[in-house]
């Protein structure tokens, strides 16, 4: 086999060709074949090559050609009378050469395609009728994506699809079909994209389409409102400390409802200043009316008296409450008044001690109806039993108390009140001499909850079943053995 060669372009001269046809309409070049002495009579006159599809042209000399070279030959004389390229006659009509085609297609050649590495060979009827239209991998064809413009060999198909931009792929979290191109517009959209929650609580399985309402009902991280108007911890709470805010802000809540009540006093002042500006514009307007200024200033009269009284009323609850305030810091001591007979008061009635065996009780000078409170005891002296709570008015004297009265007594018995009494069953906490026992009273949930923090059982909590309203007051009950049973009352 030699080395292929172009195929030479040919001029005409005494006017019959005067110029090349371009590359693109030759028919089977040189450099295909594989047979030898090929017969000048195979060779198309405007190509130079071995004819393709050849059509002879019904002229005097019934010349063949390739069919395409036909086809650009006619095309070059723009519209005019169609002639032969060798005897310059008019053709009148062009027919396949079927003979020539036959002896043609039984010619060898090698593949189109060669050059790009492609070994296939045959025959040029097996060439074009079944090798290049099915088998050649060489042969380029368009994208089967409607968008894609790309030819890509056949043996590139599958690579290209690969990475043909305009190829659909589902999206790895939503399971739509997107063009790949268009991805990477889909994902900072995608509903299902996983995200992390912007208050950083840890939530895990959050995507774009429910991380806002876990952000506004669930997360516990998100700083929230406190639902008391003009709380000083407004916008700064996290959703899940807002309940134990409520709990022990009491003071807090009570300075921002003071604070309301004060902004309200002020709303109502600047009403009553503008209601005041437009009566005596409008006295001003209607002077002639008599009748109706005074029906009007009997009107705004009414409503300043109103706004007076609800002024002077909240002035005097917010004096009152704190006067009861005052009332309960000046006077939480044991009450003198109120108390078994063996025990001993002493440092202004805060201290209590019973130097007998008998078993006796006192209760507190303030009792509770609302709220939360909260005060201390301290075992001086552990005698043979000290019991501490809270009880109600009236109260029994001597032992019976133990069995009215609410709190734990020394060795962790619980009194649990009416009808149950006290009970052994160890869940209170346990006392010693030198302990502080803090004392905390819900008025609200009726719940008293105790803490010694010098015992191992340190905390016990328990619901009071007395109706609502009840009053409820600072309780001991002490017993003195082998030496005095002593306890003293402190604010929290």
């Amino acid at each position: 086999m030699t080395a292929p060669v172009k195929s030479p372009q040919l001029f005409f001269s005494r006017g019959r060709l005067s110029s090349p046809l371009p590359q693109q309409f030759s028919g089977y070049s040189d450099g295909l074949l594989l047979d030898r002495d090929i017969p000048e009579e195979f060779r198309c006159i405007l190509c130079s090559g071995v004819m393709k599809e050849s059509v002879i042209l019904a002229c005097k000399c019934l010349l063949s050609v390739c069919n395409a070279c036909a086809d650009a030959w006619f095309a070059r004389q723009k519209g005019r009378r169609r002639h032969c390229p060798q005897c310059r006659a008019p053709v009148r009509d062009v027919q396949p050469n079927r003979p020539l085609r036959s002896m043609i297609g039984r010619l060898r050649v090698r593949c189109v395609h060669w050059e790009q590495k492609c070994g296939w060979q045959g025959t040029t009827s097996e060439l074009e009728d079944h090798h290049l239209p099915k088998d050649c991998r060489k042969v380029l064809e368009a994208c089967p994506n409607p968008r894609c413009t790309a030819y890509i060999p056949r043996d590139a198909r599958e690579a290209h699809l690969c990475v043909c931009p305009y190829a659909t792929a589902p999206c790895e979290f939503c399971g739509k079909a997107f063009p790949r191109n268009e991805l990477g517009v889909h994902l900072p959209m995608c509903e299902m994209h996983p995200v992390d929650c912007p208050g950083q609580c840890g939530k895990q399985g959050l995507v774009r389409s429910t991380v806002g309402k876990h952000v506004t009902e669930e997360c516990p991280k998100v700083l929230v409102t406190c639902p008391v108007p003009m709380c000083a911890m407004n916008g700064k709470i996290e959703r899940g400390l807002l309940s134990r805010h409520m709990e022990e802000a009491f003071q807090m809540h009570m300075e921002a409802r003071i604070a309301a009540l004060e902004e309200a006093n002020r709303e109502l002042i600047r009403q009553r200043d503008e209601d005041r500006a437009k009566m005596a514009a409008l006295l001003e307007r209607l002077a002639p009316l008599d009748e109706l200024i005074a029906r009007e200033s009997e009107r705004v009269a009414g409503a300043r008296a109103v706004e007076i009284e609800h002024s002077e009323r909240a002035e005097n609850e917010l004096r009152a409450r704190r006067e009861a305030e005052e009332a309960v810091d000046n006077n939480f001591c044991w009450d003198s008044n109120d108390k078994d007979g063996p025990l001993v008061l002493s440092d202004g009635n805060k201290t209590i001690s019973n130097p007998t065996s008998d078993v006796s009780s006192v209760v507190g000078a303030v009792g509770f109806t609302s709220g939360i409170h909260r005060w201390k005891l301290r075992v001086d002296e552990l005698g043979w039993l000290v019991a501490v709570g809270v009880h109600p008015k009236p109260r029994p004297g001597g032992p019976a108390s133990l069995k009215t009265g609410y709190g734990t007594i020394s060795d962790s018995a619980v009194c649990y009140g009416p009808p149950r009494g006290s009970l052994p069953d160890w869940k209170g906490i346990k006392m010693r001499a030198g302990d502080v026992v803090s004392v905390e009273l819900n008025c609200g949930t009726h719940t008293l909850t105790l803490t010694n923090p010098g015992s191992g059982n340190g905390r016990t909590s328990f619901s009071l079943p007395v109706p609502p309203g009840t009053s409820l007051f600072p309780w001991a009950c002490l017993r003195g053995g082998s030496g005095s049973a002593t306890l003293t009352l402190m604010p929290f």
